[in-house]
């Protein structure tokens, strides 16, 4: 064998997760509450559970059906993600704009009655304000932001630091979709935007407030598209500037970057063809790649080190189980034997709506959406 090829195989077996120890069997798991459809993202804080969508709802953790829920007053809000804070929860949406223009009766107008008539008020509605709300575990508003970015838009992801609030997401352009990362200080409601593209770039989670994490199928600072469309890592400066990019690409491949922990370890979609798996990678800050690993499916989600996706495939690595349809895995990682499968549970599902520590918000088969617990 020639001694390039010796290289590139010892590198390879380097990356490669260790197999070693002996492979978990799968513990089935049981929904506990059904929530209603509207419900989208979850965050636990002590033994109280936020469920935001259509509107914030409140629950206990050992609640036995969402009857027992309080609901927080959020009128006109759509809420897409919502995170614990050392008050309460902090959730992220979007609100309706409305820019409204009078003109008054022309004054050539025939109206021999001098019958009044009231001035004529045109209105212009669009989803385009982002919602901030900041809440306690009793359902007490705290501090609420509104910001109007002027074009739709959808968050997917929000970041707490001690005095800043980061929030990631896509925004609509006149020729496609950028990605955006807006700054928001929680003393004074100030925010920074900033967007990536022009045309086909979505952000979708954050690392730190200048690391972040999506995809982009366009030229970004210079580095030019490498697949169908490039799982991207994205740089910012100080000033919150895009530097640098870092792209995982594969040729005639789909691929993004779903969701990543603060320690970089990413999981994120990859299409080829009719063939869907959820790539797992352990990147240093510098987006080097310490370790990675590839599992059948699609919907990957990632809280800690507990990976959760969707497949009807058998996975390997996981004892005792075959699905025979559609199914959630949640799967805890050994970061320190390169994502050795440590234990992994089970539930027939549809999709993963979302993710917090030892719970997850699940579509089942029927199309109900459900808590269900797991052990991380």
């Amino acid at each position: 064998m020639k001694p390039i090829r010796l290289v590139l195989l010892a590198l390879l077996l380097t990356l490669l997760p260790d197999q070693a120890s002996a492979a978990p069997s799968a513990i089935r798991l049981s929904a506990t509450i059904e929530v209603p459809s509207g419900i989208r993202s979850l965050a636990l804080s002590g033994e109280t559970i936020a469920l935001v969508g259509e509107g914030i709802h409140l629950i206990s953790r050992d609640a036995t059906s969402f009857d027992e829920a309080r609901e927080v007053e959020s009128k006109g809000r759509l809420f897409t993600k919502v995170i614990p804070s050392p008050e309460g929860f902090i959730a992220v949406g979007i609100a309706e704009s409305s820019i409204a223009t009078s003109s008054e009766l022309p004054p050539d107008v025939i109206n021999p009655d001098s019958i009044a008539v009231d001035t004529q008020v045109v209105q212009s509605l669009g989803l385009t304000m982002l919602v901030v709300t900041e809440f306690s575990t009793d359902g007490s508003l705290t501090r609420e932001n509104l910001f109007d970015l002027k074009r739709p838009f959808v968050p997917s992801a929000i970041r707490l630091t001690s005095d800043r609030i980061s929030v990631v997401g896509s925004i609509s352009s006149e020729s496609g979709i950028q990605g955006f990362f807006a700054n928001i200080t929680r003393v004074d409601g100030v925010i920074s935007l900033q967007t990536f593209g022009s045309s086909d770039t979505n952000v979708n989670a954050l690392a730190t407030d200048r690391i972040l994490y999506g995809s982009s199928g366009e030229q970004l600072v210079g580095s030019n598209r490498r697949g169908l469309r490039d799982g991207v890592i994205f740089y910012l400066d100080r000033n919150f500037k895009l530097t640098r990019v870092i792209r995982s690409f594969q040729a005639s491949a789909s691929r993004e970057w779903n969701s990543v922990n603060g320690s970089h370890l990413a999981v994120g979609n990859v299409i080829v063809g009719s063939k869907r798996e959820v790539a797992v990678t352990k990147f240093t800050s510098q987006g080097e790649p310490s370790w990675f690993l590839r599992v059948p499916g699609s919907d990957p989600h990632l809280i800690g080190s507990t990976l959760a996706l969707v497949t009807n495939k058998k996975v390997a690595g996981i004892a005792n189980f075959t699905p025979r349809a559609s199914t959630a895995f949640f799967i805890t990682l050994d970061t320190k034997k390169k994502g050795a499968f440590r234990s992994a549970s089970v539930i027939s599902a549809r999709s993963i709506k979302d993710i917090s520590p030892g719970l997850a918000l699940i579509v089942d088969r029927s199309g109900r959406s459900q808590l269900v617990p797991f052990t991380p």
